[in-house]
């Protein structure tokens, strides 16, 4: 998988993952750097051309992993479909620390699960291979 980070304005970070066959999933969210409270975010999935994928759904959650000190911490994304290959919607960030965003997207019959972490107060957002356990 190739990993792309592009920066964005107006306090909009945008992180890429490459999907099969050339697709490509970004995850841009505000306020950048990331705080605590509601996090706005907006996914576009696009084809191998770079249009956007008319024929997805995409679902997500925000994870904080456990540590020793605390349970694991989850937000759901509350995404709606506003236009073809195009997801926005919410969630909130209930601690300041780092959190992992996990992105699916379903085309059919398969699914892609992608991943991306940022920290509150560290502008950026970063694709990664997993959500450490």
């Amino acid at each position: 998988m190739k990993n792309i980070l592009l920066f964005g304005v107006s306090g909009v970070v945008l992180a890429m993952s490459a999907l099969a066959q050339g697709q490509s999933v970004s995850v841009m969210l505000a306020p950048n750097p990331p705080k605590m409270g509601k996090q706005n975010v907006e996914v576009h999935v696009k084809d191998d051309k770079g249009n956007a994928s008319k024929d997805v759904t995409v679902e997500g959650q925000a994870v904080m992993p456990a540590t020793p000190d605390m349970g694991e911490m989850k937000s759901q994304l509350k995404l709606e479909k506003t236009a073809a290959g195009v997801f926005v919607g919410k969630f909130n960030i209930s601690m300041d620390g780092t959190w992992y965003v996990a992105v699916k997207v379903f085309s059919g019959k398969v699914k892609k699960d992608y991943y991306y972490k940022l920290s509150t107060g560290v502008k950026d957002v970063v694709s990664v291979k997993e959500i450490p356990k």
